[in-house]
């Protein structure tokens, strides 16, 4: 026995429900996009510096061999630490950059759906100059 449905090609209830679903997870992992930016920022640094000292530990052998006098090899290996303490310095300032752009970022969307979040103190507003209340009996100075 052919039992024959007409098929909805949008999906139909069900596919309306996945599209929902779906959706809220696709807008969820979004949020987290900035996260994982910053965090990849932070990984891409961490890298490029290893592999900076890296060369740099593999050269020193060789550039410490040419050296003739003990003032060539003072001064190569203050070259070789002063080298690394800016390469930390300037790996370090690039992760927290890209640490305080995702803050700055997370602060200004606010709270729910980047709305600002609502202020619960209130303050009364100041009186206009034009509108100042004065009892009945009380003059005003010239």
């Amino acid at each position: 026995m052919r039992m024959d449905y007409k098929s909805d090609p949008s999906g139909g209830p069900i596919q309306t429900m996945l599209d929902t679903a779906f959706g809220g997870l696709i807008a969820g992992g979004r949020s987290f996009e900035p996260w994982f930016r910053a965090a990849t920022r932070s990984n891409l640094e961490a890298y490029s510096l290893m592999s900076r000292r890296t060369l740099a530990y593999l050269e020193l052998p060789m550039r410490l061999s040419q050296c003739r006098s003990p003032q060539d090899f003072a001064s190569e290996q203050m070259r070789f630490w002063q080298d690394m303490f800016r390469q930390y310095a300037e790996c370090g300032q690039k992760v927290m950059g890209a640490w305080i752009e995702f803050a700055q970022k997370a602060s200004r969307s606010g709270g729910k759906n980047g709305e600002k979040e609502r202020d619960y103190i209130t303050f009364p507003e100041p009186e206009e100059a034009g509108t100042s209340s004065r009892k009945s009996g009380e003059r005003q100075a010239a």
